[in-house]
């Protein structure tokens, strides 16, 4: 009898699991959600691997299985959920898909796997299906959910060129004044990223409208970030805390 994929996917997580790699990565996202001790580079070998044998099921069930691999615990279960979207992103620009899409800000999120969402699967779904990208800002920005916010705020984050700079400077004005780090360090981010293609816009932006960068300091790799950002753009009002 044959297996499924969700079977079949257990069966090698079970075989190549490293606790020792697991308890690192749950230190790393806090003990958020428990790891199986995956790392990425496994876990896309094994996807590739298991693929071929399972492509048809995959393409057929993908929103069933998508379902069930969020519900599982391990953190690597969500992340092939999402390789397997972005695998099958083209059968999904379709507007019928505007709620799957949408809701999968709310699937077990935190920075690892929205991060991943927003620029991977929601930003080039809106670039495919523009139409639909003001009902997703109206949704994303009003709904006080740290992750849609942080989602909306990055799905923009690859478009170089093709950024939006009014929306971008639009949303970032509307939680100019977070102390939600989430937020803050996804403006950031995105700031950075369109400061690349136009740095004389993003300076005069944050200039004008005196723009904070407030971080931790225990983040040093983003306090990093923060600091390079601060010398490029030039910018003399930086509090940390």
């Amino acid at each position: 009898m044959k297996i499924s994929f969700l079977e079949a996917l257990e069966n090698q997580f079970r075989m190549h699991k490293d606790v020792v790699y697991a308890e690192k990565m749950d230190r790393l996202m806090n003990y958020s959600h428990p790891f199986a001790g995956i790392p990425n580079h496994l876990r896309l070998r094994i996807v590739k691997y298991l693929y071929p044998d399972f492509k048809h099921e995959i393409e057929t069930e993908l929103l069933d299985i998508v379902a069930h691999l969020f519900a599982k615990q391990e953190r690597e279960f969500h992340y092939v959920a999402l390789d397997l979207i972005k695998k099958n992103l083209d059968a999904l620009y379709r507007i019928e898909y505007f709620s799957f899409i949408k809701d999968l800000a709310e699937q077990k999120p935190n920075w690892d796997t929205i991060d991943i969402y927003a620029k991977d699967i929601l930003g080039k779904y809106l670039q495919r299906i523009p139409e639909l990208t003001q009902t997703f800002v109206n949704l994303f920005i009003n709904s006080n959910n740290e992750w849609k916010i942080r989602s909306i705020i990055l799905f923009q984050v690859n478009y170089k060129q093709k950024t939006n700079k009014n929306l971008l400077f639009l949303i970032c004005l509307k939680f100019i004044d977070t102390k939600n780090y989430m937020i803050h360090s996804a403006m950031v981010w995105a700031l950075k990223e369109y400061q690349k293609i136009n740095p004389e816009e993003v300076a005069n932006f944050i200039k004008k409208n005196d723009f904070l960068l407030i971080y931790n300091r225990k983040i040093d790799t983003e306090l990093t970030i923060v600091q390079r950002l601060v010398q490029s753009l030039e910018i003399k009002k930086t509090v940390y805390i």
